[in-house]
């Protein structure tokens, strides 16, 4: 996509490079290398300057000099993000500077194929915060590096079969293991906010099923329903519930979309325990 020939974008592009330059001021990096690769990374159908501020300027600038091969940028990377690749790595019982060389690796070196590649920094679109892009991305570097790891070692989690708000660790899904464990104080919040975003009448129906334990021709007794309008109720709060988890969760942490539904998943089996300790 081309950004050329008119004012306004150009005006915003100047502003978005001026942003970035003052955000690094020790990566040198051309306009005209920037404004390709921000008109590289929209996605279709975008181009309009209101498209271009909504995009995060200095990520942007970082990312592109990365993608270039700058050395100052990958330094500044590097120290920028030290702070994640240690987290993971002592969660995860993997050395720290192992795992900062397989990321150097994975999002600076092109893969190999015909032609000239392209690194996955260059992938990183600007929509969503930077550190939560690399965020997932060390995530998914350990997923993969205990895949590939003897099946005898013990899963990640040291065998803890409940998580601090209910949520099992199962040790035949290492991936969602790992998920659950690195943002759990994330899942617990989205997951009460949600509920407190319900009607009074959808946490009365979560809260007669799970804390309660009444059954559908028990809860339309009580409220004088039709027990088909009780079952509708219920499912209806459940949806919302998870809809919204959903919704914040995706936000936040910004997810793939394999990911988000598999942590919903695994919210919704334990649904019950969740709900029965906040509304009980």
């Amino acid at each position: 996509m081309s950004l050329e020939g008119d004012p306004a974008i150009a005006a915003v592009l100047a502003e978005m490079f001026a942003e970035g330059r003052a955000a690094f001021p020790s990566v040198d990096l051309a306009e005209a290398a920037y404004a390709a690769h921000v008109a590289s990374v929209l996605p279709p159908g975008e181009g309009r300057a209101a498209d271009l501020r909504a995009l995060r300027a200095a990520d942007l600038y970082l990312a592109c000099a990365c993608a270039g091969g700058v050395r100052a940028a990958l330094d500044a990377f590097a120290l920028r993000f030290d702070d994640e690749v240690k987290r993971a790595a002592a969660k995860s019982r993997v050395r720290a500077d192992d795992l900062a060389q397989m990321l150097h690796q994975r999002l600076f070196v092109a893969p190999p194929g015909e032609g000239p590649g392209r690194p996955r920094i260059a992938d990183y679109g600007g929509q969503g915060d930077l550190r939560a892009w690399v965020r997932v991305g060390v995530a998914r570097l350990v997923i993969d590096l205990r895949r590939t790891r003897s099946g005898n070692e013990e899963p990640v989690g040291g065998g803890e079969a409940q998580g601090g708000w209910g949520i099992p660790s199962p040790a035949d899904d290492p991936e969602l293991d790992y998920l659950k464990r690195l943002y759990r104080h994330e899942f617990a919040v989205a997951f009460e906010e949600a509920l407190g975003t319900l009607t009074a009448e959808q946490r009365n129906a979560l809260r007669h099923q799970f804390a309660e334990k009444l059954g559908i021709d028990q809860v339309a007794a009580i409220h004088g329903i039709h027990r088909a309008t009780a079952a509708r109720r219920l499912a209806q709060a459940r949806e919302a519930l998870l809809a919204e988890t959903r919704r914040r969760l995706s936000t936040k942490l910004k997810l793939s979309r394999h990911e988000l539904e598999s942590v919903i998943r695994l919210i919704e089996s334990q649904l019950h325990v969740s709900v029965s300790r906040l509304l009980a």
